[in-house]
């Protein structure tokens, strides 16, 4: 049995670890295993709708937050861990979205896909939208705030971007409720 990880960082002052248990058995496609933040490919900019072709799903089995930062090495560490088969770095952290908080993570949106539902990951669309920039939603956000595609809307936080709608979609993660681009 293998896991999988996912850490996410402070947006406001928080990181999160979630963790994929799985069958030990690779699945038939493979993504290359997350970048830790500190690497070099991780400073790469991505062109606005260009997003990682989709290989594999990796349902995560645990969501860790830590109220500070993950080192480099702390993340290396998690990664050799028996039975951790997956590791992911995000920020994450509470913001205000049209009043509401909301749970809110800043991902590559080329990683970050095959974290989600596989329905959600299959989305090229939804994907090349958050790579613009635009902010996704849950289905339950977006109907509880009558949020619309295409509208724009202020994200309170330490600073408050006004972001666009680019799309709704099951995050697979229970808390999870919003996700923008790095």
């Amino acid at each position: 049995m293998a896991l999988a990880l996912l850490v996410v960082l402070a947006l406001t002052a928080v990181a999160v670890v979630v963790i994929t248990r799985g069958t030990g058995r690779a699945p038939a496609t493979a993504v290359p295993p997350a970048v830790p933040m500190t690497s070099p490919a991780a400073t790469r900019v991505v062109v606005a709708d260009q997003v990682a072709p989709l290989k594999r799903v990796v349902p995560p089995d645990v969501l860790a937050v830590v109220p500070t930062g993950v080192q480099a090495a702390q993340v290396a560490r998690i990664r050799k861990i028996k039975k951790v088969r997956d590791v992911i770095v995000v920020d994450g952290g509470g913001v205000r979205l049209q009043g509401r908080q909301v749970n809110l993570l800043a991902v590559d949106p080329s990683q970050f896909r095959s974290w989600t539902s596989p329905s959600t990951a299959r989305k090229q669309a939804l994907w090349a939208a958050l790579a613009a920039d635009k902010l996704v939603v849950s289905g339950t956000v977006a109907k509880e705030l009558a949020l619309q595609p295409g509208s724009p809307y202020p994200i309170i936080a330490r600073s408050s971007p006004e972001v666009v709608l680019g799309g709704v979609a099951d995050l697979g993660i229970p808390g999870i409720d919003a996700l923008v681009s790095r």
